[in-house]
């Protein structure tokens, strides 16, 4: 049953299921946080409605007078805080579960509503060893949304991205302008079609998402950022078919988007031209000395994609489905041209063309949420050891993982196992098979009265050596922003993307926001 609250201060749509237990009925409510405190009116693939929040009042109270409870609340004299409306104690979605489970509002309010999306304001001190330095980013993503009339709508939304690199790191400084999600959209009963510039990922797992391949990635700020923030908008044509707890969802991309890099004095740029390293690719002593010095392309040409998706939330089971045939979003890089006499080695970075299927699942046991995802692709790349060629590969990606809440507790542990395969890849530069575990955890607690929240964030590569450990102290008091402290620290074989950057630790401090 869905509520579509025209009264609130910004148009907000809850989903709720009724569930029964031991003679006891546990109602679910399920809404995309931004849609009542950001007021942007954005998808539920924007990333800021991935940050949804799930809550469940167990009560014998119907439907209708649930949905007058909400409305109450919803008012503008309400309190609100970030979390919009805390019923009971029952674990949320991830943020990739709650983008598919938010269901997009109707409205009819044609007011214009402004946005920040995301500003932040970061500095930090990068150990490096040769020389330690400052590395400070900024990051401003502000639009407009407005509701034409019932059925039409639309967004528009740029950004501002700066970083700044000194004091012993090589001088980098710039401050560059892109376009976010900006698309015009047309809603009838249970359809919905919008055109235009979009943030559409698809998956359940929260870092490594097999079926995650229509998103652009952004390794600007390489992982220091949850998944969302590392993807950018891109061109698409996307209809939706809802029904129930069901959901058809098809994209036409009328052209790629090749991922947005580091600049190349970056301290995180993927290639280090001193030695010939390439973030990822195992050491080789025959090839690294040809990398020197290189230089990288990113201009690809790629293709028009086609992707469907089918999803099913109605059972204990939720699934979905998916098919797509698209460039793959993961840059490769490709030896163009060895070094010579008219300079050093050319690297493209490449994304093939490849046909992904797969899906994913999730299902709930007490406090805990247990969620697995899989994508089989056609054509991955590899390099070939002997030629150096770039060869393709059939590729199969897998993740599982569980989520819980101790005790029914604030405290929240994430972990997931992913792997990585190349199925028929011989005589490869590349690994052949990769095997990483993935978590979070994250708790909110007091000092004196005083709001913070503490989060680590860690990845531990299983096949060989590698760690990254992100902890951060958080505080919360000046909604809708928050002061941080963070350590982002990498350790490993010197092939792995750890142990590439294991000479990159980096202690920062921080302010970001919403509104």
């Amino acid at each position: 049953m869905v509520f579509d609250l025209h009264d609130a201060p910004s148009p907000g749509m809850f989903t709720i299921e009724t569930k029964r237990q031991s003679g006891s009925q546990t109602i679910v409510v399920r809404f995309p946080r931004t849609y009542a405190v950001n007021a942007n009116n954005s998808d539920d693939d924007n990333p800021s409605a991935r940050e949804a929040t799930s809550v469940a009042i167990k009560t014998s109270a119907t439907s209708d007078s649930l949905a007058a409870q909400l409305a109450d609340h919803s008012k503008p004299e309400a309190k609100r805080t970030n979390s919009t409306l805390i019923f009971g104690s029952d674990p949320q979605p991830t943020p990739m579960e709650s983008q598919r489970q938010a269901t997009p509002a109707v409205t009819g309010n044609t007011a214009k509503q402004w946005f920040i999306d995301r500003a932040l304001l970061e500095s930090g001190y990068v150990r490096n060893s040769t020389d330690d330095g400052v590395n400070t980013h900024l990051q401003f993503i502000a639009g407009l949304t407005r509701s034409i009339s019932d059925s039409l709508s639309f967004r528009l939304s740029a950004r501002v991205d700066g970083q700044h690199q000194a004091n012993g790191l090589t001088e980098l400084q710039y401050l560059r302008a892109d376009y976010d999600e900006s698309w015009l959209r047309y809603t009838v009963a249970d359809w919905r079609v919008t055109a235009g510039a979009q943030r559409i990922i698809w998956g359940r797992a929260d870092e490594f998402s097999p079926t995650d391949k229509l998103s652009t990635r952004d390794f600007t700020r390489l992982i220091m950022d949850d998944l969302p923030s590392r993807r950018r908008a891109n061109p698409a044509l996307r209809v939706e078919r809802l029904w129930g707890n069901r959901h058809l969802d098809l994209v036409y991309l009328p052209t790629f988007r090749e991922a947005v890099l580091p600049a190349d004095e970056s301290v995180w740029f993927p290639v280090d031209p001193k030695s010939g390293a390439v973030a990822g690719l195992p050491i080789d002593p025959e090839i690294q000395p040809l990398l020197r010095g290189a230089r990288v392309r990113n201009d690809f040409a790629g293709n028009e994609g086609f992707a469907l998706r089918f999803s099913d939330s109605g059972s204990a089971l939720d699934y979905a489905v998916t098919a797509q045939r698209v460039n793959n979003p993961e840059p490769y890089f490709k030896l163009a041209s060895p070094p010579g006499r008219d300079g050093p080695a050319v690297l493209d970075v490449v994304y093939p063309r490849t046909w992904v299927v797969g899906g994913d699942a999730a299902i709930t046991a007490n406090a805990w949420t247990f969620r697995g995802e899989i994508a089989w692709l056609s054509d991955s790349p590899y390099t070939d050891a002997s030629s150096l060629q770039l060869r393709m590969s059939e590729e199969l990606n897998w993740v599982v993982g569980a989520e819980v809440f101790p005790n029914d507790g604030d405290l929240r542990i994430t972990t997931q196992l992913s792997g990585r395969h190349l199925l028929d890849a011989s005589n490869s530069v590349d690994f052949i098979d990769t095997l990483n575990l993935l978590g979070d955890m994250e708790t909110p607690f007091t000092i004196s009265k005083l709001p913070f929240r503490a989060r680590l964030r860690y990845g531990f590569r299983l096949d060989e050596r590698g760690n990254y450990l992100n902890p951060e102290l958080i505080y919360t008091a000046l909604e809708p922003g928050e002061i941080y402290i963070a350590a982002h620290i990498f350790s490993g074989t010197y092939g792995t993307q750890e142990g590439f950057y294991a000479d990159r630790d980096t202690v920062v401090i921080g302010w970001r926001a919403k509104f």
